[in-house]
């Protein structure tokens, strides 16, 4: 499976409203879910399963005002989350030793938003999708929000849509979960090894068992950075005079593009690492690590 990211552009403003709405109401269902299984384990000192949970949750405001669809995968998400929690109490456990990482899954913020996940896609008109909801909110909004599926995916099985708010709503992210073509298995082999070092002006230095080497230029990846931190720091200096409080909008523009430009580059650089071992029939892997 793979994903593939979408902004979601020429939002109106009933549609960024509603999506809001929404999201605001998965971080409830969440936090509901969240407080049953914590409270649960202090009490009885065991984990509440899903199936328990849901019969106590699926009577809340918030559950039928989002939708049983949408509710169950934010539910579900909170039960990985315990899930996740027990599994790291066990192998303390069981190694005898106790770490302060380790902490119960806690609540999220009051304000905040929490994703959407759409199971079940069903693909409309061609390259459209629409975002499920319960039937008390179509009756009490006369919005309603399409996806438009990007061409590259239209054919393609497509098994899940997760909407994701970027900085508490400033805008929306579409990821689209979907199954790649199959591809031809490849022979590698295990005699042979890469072995990576991670640095800053070389991002990777890449050096073989049987001699052969290549550079990735980390001086790019480093000059994104530094023009971020100085222009963030003139744009800091011109809100302080403002009395301006929290990011602007023109900080929030940079620090995305900032962070798109570097997840290009490193999705480039490992892309460019594993065609390499393929080419080279190279089985192992090995990063430097410190």
């Amino acid at each position: 499976m793979r994903t593939w990211k979408q902004n979601l552009k020429h939002l109106s403003t009933d549609e960024y409203q509603l999506l809001r709405y929404l999201c605001r109401l998965s971080k409830n269902v969440y936090n509901e879910s969240v407080y049953n299984i914590r409270q649960y384990y202090l009490a009885e000192g065991h984990y509440l399963r899903y199936e328990s949970n849901y019969h106590l949750v699926k009577d809340s405001p918030n559950y039928k005002k989002l939708g049983v669809q949408l509710a169950q995968q934010t539910m579900k998400c909170a039960d990985a989350s315990f899930r996740s929690f027990f599994a790291l109490l066990k192998t303390y456990k069981d190694t005898k030793s106790i770490s302060k990482s380790v902490r119960i899954p806690r609540y999220l913020e009051k304000d905040s938003l929490y994703p959407i996940y759409i199971p079940e896609v069903k693909i409309q008109e061609g390259n459209k999708v629409v975002v499920p909801m319960s039937w008390s909110l179509k009756h009490e909004t006369k919005a309603r929000i399409w996806l438009t599926v990007p061409s590259k995916l239209v054919g393609k099985n497509i098994r899940q849509i997760h909407i994701i708010p970027k900085y508490n709503g400033k805008y929306f992210e579409a990821h689209y979960v979907f199954d790649e073509d199959p591809v031809e298995p490849v022979t590698l082999d295990s005699k042979k090894a890469l072995s990576i070092d991670v640095g800053i002006n070389n991002f990777a230095t890449c050096v073989t068992n049987y001699g052969d080497a290549f550079i990735i230029d980390g001086k790019k990846l480093k000059s994104i950075n530094q023009w971020y931190n100085k222009e963030l720091a003139r744009l800091s200096s011109i809100k302080d005079r403002q009395n301006i409080k929290g990011f602007t909008k023109r900080q929030y523009c940079l620090t995305t593009k900032r962070n798109r430009r570097v997840a290009d580059y490193i999705y480039c650089s490992a892309k460019k690492i594993v065609s390499y071992c393929i080419e080279n029939k190279i089985g192992n892997i090995v990063v430097g690590y410190n």
